[in-house]
């Protein structure tokens, strides 16, 4: 829950303040549209909220689930993220949430 306050809600604040976030600033990584053109900021915020989502859709299934102590939806949860991860690993050059929200990192 922590995570979700202290760095998910700020990131999601910076991709709308600095075009796609902090880190991305000091990298010098930018978002681009299919056309080339830079990313608006709600496209960008849009691409940073679905790269949270599975944060943000995690923490109460988990929560609820620990609570209950269920360990069947915590494996399911936790499955779901790991899976996630194996699908971020697959497309190293454009991620998931790049591809949902038509954006492509590039060189600033």
């Amino acid at each position: 829950m922590h995570l979700a306050l202290y760095v998910c809600l700020p990131a999601l604040i910076a991709a709308l303040a600095f075009r796609g976030g902090l880190i991305f600033l000091a990298t010098g990584v930018t978002f681009v549209r299919r056309d080339g053109r830079p990313a608006s900021r709600g496209r960008l915020f849009w691409r940073a909220l679905l790269a949270w989502s599975p944060l943000l859709l995690a923490i109460a299934p988990l929560s609820v689930s620990m609570a209950l102590k269920s360990p069947g939806r915590a494996a399911l949860t936790l499955g779901a993220v790991f899976g996630l991860t194996l699908l971020s690993i697959a497309l190293p050059q454009r991620g998931l949430q790049d591809r949902l929200a038509g954006t492509w990192p590039v060189p600033r």
